[in-house]
């Protein structure tokens, strides 16, 4: 009857182990860390998509709660473009971020007067 230590090949297979140097490891580091680059730049650009979407959808619900239209939504917007803001809803709870941009603006004297009423009741 034969053993398993007069077997040979369980001993080959078993030095074939013993003797591996893991010279293959560089490649896998390399995919490891760019995959980890990858999935930090995701993580940075979703965090900033999510709070310049916060800030719309806040622009959104405030232009609705005060009733204004689709012309005076797009003129609120550039308003903030040219004040440099970048928190669009900033401008309903500064008036005079509004009343400073729009002093020298070249916009329909109307509109303006319409979402000054609507946003800050005068």
């Amino acid at each position: 009857m034969r053993t398993l230590q007069d077997d040979g090949s369980y001993e080959r297979i078993s030095r074939g182990f013993r003797e591996y140097t893991g010279e293959d490891k560089a490649p896998a580091f390399i995919i490891l860390a760019v995959l980890a680059v990858v999935l930090v730049g995701v993580i940075l650009y979703s965090l900033a998509r999510r709070d310049r979407g916060g800030g719309r959808q806040l622009f959104r619900r405030l232009s609705d709660a005060n009733g204004l239209t689709g012309p005076e939504r797009r003129l609120l917007q550039a308003v903030a473009r040219r004040a440099g803001e970048d928190h669009l809803p900033a401008l309903f709870f500064r008036r005079a971020l509004f009343d400073e941009a729009t002093a020298d603006m070249a916009a329909d004297r109307d509109l303006l007067g319409s979402v000054r009423r609507k946003v800050y009741d005068a």
